[in-house]
């Protein structure tokens, strides 16, 4: 896997929707959006879908997974991870470097529970 070039297609995502939080009934920004997250998905959807099942069944095998794009469509996904949290956490897709983080809902706490090599 190309993990920079993974990283770079995650950053567009991000200031994408960074632009369509900042004006939410854009229809250009919105289809702007979909179509980046739709190529997003194409090119990446697998690999990163497999990562995603490794760590709800191994950290929170009770939560159903979700598809990688809802990482985008929201910052953050709530999840219910065992015997870590007291049973609530947030989990990230964060870049730089490229990993996926859960922390407590305050985000005082947090931990990087997947790190690309």
């Amino acid at each position: 896997m190309d993990f920079s070039a993974l990283e770079q297609a995650i950053q567009k995502l991000l200031q994408a929707k960074l632009h369509l939080d900042g004006h939410p009934t854009d229809q250009s920004l919105i289809d702007d959006f979909e179509d980046k997250l739709f190529q997003f998905k194409m090119n990446y959807g697998q690999y990163l879908n497999d990562i995603l099942f490794d760590i709800y069944d191994e950290y929170c095998e009770d939560d159903p997974c979700p598809d990688v794009t809802e990482f985008f469509r929201a910052s953050e996904v709530s999840v219910h991870p065992d015997d870590v949290l007291n049973g609530h956490a947030l989990l990230e897709i964060k870049t730089q470097p490229l990993r996926f983080e859960m922390s407590d809902p305050e985000h005082r706490l947090s931990e990087v529970i997947w790190k690309a090599a």
